[in-house]
């Protein structure tokens, strides 16, 4: 069961993202005072979203936005700002990240890396810090398969990608910390639009796959790889969300990692033939002729010209032929009783696709090679 902590002051980062508008939500309805750390570009965008909140919700005085940077010293924040924060914060949630499509190796590492330690560094000076918590995805177990345990990190993987591999080396900075800040780790399976609305943020990864499905030709299916055997782990950005909060509540999470994941992930044939239903097209894997090797569709979208005109769909691919099943034995024990809880993806995909389907490109807030704050 959750502790009570009433109206703490949370420090927030990751917007624009839709899993840290959701967090900025659920934070602000259950009363906590929150501080938006956002890049300058996301300036407007964020100022937008605290008086939506503040619309719907309520909480006049909950939302503040921070101008800042993960990637300078002291978050690239004023000197009187910071001395508020080391004062006053008691939680962090730390869900900045950059993914790497379009951008160079070593700046993803800069950003998902040293960004990560800055913000420890700062955590240390924190006052009142009552949990630091940073999220961070199960994709760290990289080229790992089968049975994959919170309580593993260091494994001998390999990685698909410089994505993967920043996430991975930052946890692994956050995890030589938990002796001396109060920290939880969130590992989230591949993250979708909001399970309530059917909005999503970005076309990317699974998204990306969808919105290239719904608009081929009726007539025309989707060749996708392999035989889709493998499980396809979807999670809501809602979830991640309030299950982040709820754990950060909890005392007993302290120096714990969680894999917020589905406990029951449909396969990718079976995601694909819901997919097709709700849009009444053909089932992809129903003929064989739509089947492509893996090895050859990974060998297609390597090609430069290919990746930047996808944009994700590498990234999405190697999880669509992934054999790793997330063990959730620390989530299951403090979230099983009280919630949240994981909605099967059959339960909101059509919102999705909806979504998807009706939505215009300038209705995706987030471009591809942009950093998230």
């Amino acid at each position: 069961m959750a502790d009570s902590f009433p109206q703490e002051t949370v420090l927030v980062t990751g917007f624009p993202t839709l899993r840290a508008q959701c967090l900025l939500e659920e934070l602000v309805r259950a009363g906590h005072r929150v501080l938006l750390l956002v890049n300058e570009r996301h300036e407007r965008r964020a100022k937008e979203e605290t008086r939506r909140i503040r619309r719907e919700v309520g909480g006049q005085n909950r939302c503040r936005v921070l101008i800042g940077d993960v990637n300078r010293l002291d978050l690239g924040l004023a000197g009187t700002t910071v001395e508020e924060v080391v004062q006053e914060v008691q939680v962090v949630h730390h869900m900045a990240t950059m993914y790497h499509v379009g951008v160079h190796r070593s700046t993803v590492h800069r950003f998902n890396v040293d960004g990560t330690r800055r913000m420890l560094e700062l955590a240390r000076e924190m006052k009142a810090l009552r949990r630091f918590c940073h999220y961070s995805t199960a994709q760290v177990a990289g080229t790992r398969e089968g049975v994959i345990l919170e309580t593993e990190l260091e494994a001998g993987q390999g990685f698909h990608n410089a994505y993967e591999e920043s996430r991975y080396r930052a946890e692994r900075v956050v995890q030589s910390m938990v002796d001396e800040l109060p920290i939880s780790i969130f590992r989230p399976s591949i993250v979708v639009g909001s399970s309530r609305t059917g909005y999503i943020d970005r076309l990317f990864g699974p998204h990306l796959i969808v919105a290239l499905f719904t608009n081929l030709p009726s007539r025309l299916p989707l060749p996708l790889p392999g035989k889709g055997h493998f499980p396809l782990n979807l999670v809501p950005a809602d979830y991640v969300a309030a299950a982040g909060h709820r754990l950060s509540l909890d005392s007993r999470a302290e120096g714990r990692t969680f894999h917020l994941t589905d406990p029951n992930p449909g396969s990718v044939r079976s995601v694909f033939n819901l997919i097709s239903d709700l849009t009444h097209r053909s089932r992809p894997f129903d003929a064989v002729a739509n089947l492509v090797p893996y090895g050859l569709a990974r060998t297609a979208l390597r090609v430069p010209i290919i990746e930047r005109r996808t944009r994700g769909a590498l990234h999405i691919l190697d999880s669509l032929h992934s054999l790793a099943v997330y063990n959730r034995r620390n989530t299951d024990e403090l979230l099983s009783r009280s919630g949240p809880h994981c909605p099967p993806f059959d339960s909101y995909a059509g919102l999705l696709i909806d979504h998807i389907m009706n939505a215009s490109p300038s209705d995706f807030s987030i471009s591809f090679e942009e950093e998230v704050m």
